[in-house]
This record gives structure tokens, sequence and C-alpha cells, in this order.
């Protein structure tokens, strides 16, 4: 009787999480609707974290020691064009290191459900 692998490691593990971070964040940098809110942003910091918290979801290592995702984009006020604008850059990160669809469909929709610990409207 076979297991089934998580994500992660269907994926590769550690080291491709790491350069999947890298080149998503390659494309986030490079569009002008969003990086702006990465300008005061340590990326190197930045892209470990993502890194832990990417594979701690889908099931490798839990070492991340980041902020929930509610804190760490609070006061942000992104907007759910700013969100879809991430998304598309994953999904166009996932495709280039030919991820199956099917996996990008699951990841999407997890993505999707963090929508409200993401977009936060304007606090007085």
């Amino acid at each position: 009787m076979g297991t089934s692998l998580t994500i992660y490691e269907a994926l590769g593990g550690e080291a491709t999480f790491h350069a999947a971070v890298n080149e998503l964040y390659d494309r986030i940098l490079s569009d002008a609707r969003i990086n702006h809110y990465f300008a005061n942003t340590d990326m190197n910091v930045q892209r470990k974290h993502m890194a832990s918290f990417m594979m701690m979801v889908f099931g490798g290592p839990n070492e991340y020691l980041g902020r929930t995702m509610h804190d760490a984009h609070q006061g942000l006020q992104l907007s759910e064009d700013d969100f879809q604008a991430v998304t598309e850059h994953l999904v166009g990160t996932l495709q280039h290191f030919e991820v199956p669809q099917a996996t990008i469909n699951g990841i999407v929709s997890a993505v999707a459900s963090l929508t409200p610990e993401v977009v936060h409207a304007v606090h007085a």
C-alpha cells in the first residue's frame, strides 16, 4: 500500500521551495502594481520567511517563526486587486516550475482561503 506524498515532497522539497520563492519575489518586485509594498522590506529576510511558511503549509518541516498572516499584513491596506496580482505571480511561478495544473488549482484554492487574513479594509 503506497503512501501519498505531501505537496512539499511532490514538488521536490526545500531546494525547490527556495527557488520558487525567489522566482515569485522576482516577479512581484518587477510588478509596479504591487512592488511598492516591499520598498522598505529586507528581501533576504522576507524570502526566508516566505519559504519557511510555504514549506510548513504544504507538508514540509515546520520552521516558520514569523507572524500570523493577519498580523503580517495588518496596516498594509491591501486590496483584492493586490491579492489577485500576487496570486497571478504565484500561478506563473508554479507554471514556470512545471507544477501539474491540478496541484496549482489546489494551491490557488488554499491561497484564496487566506483572503480574509490578508486583505484589510482601511482602519481608522
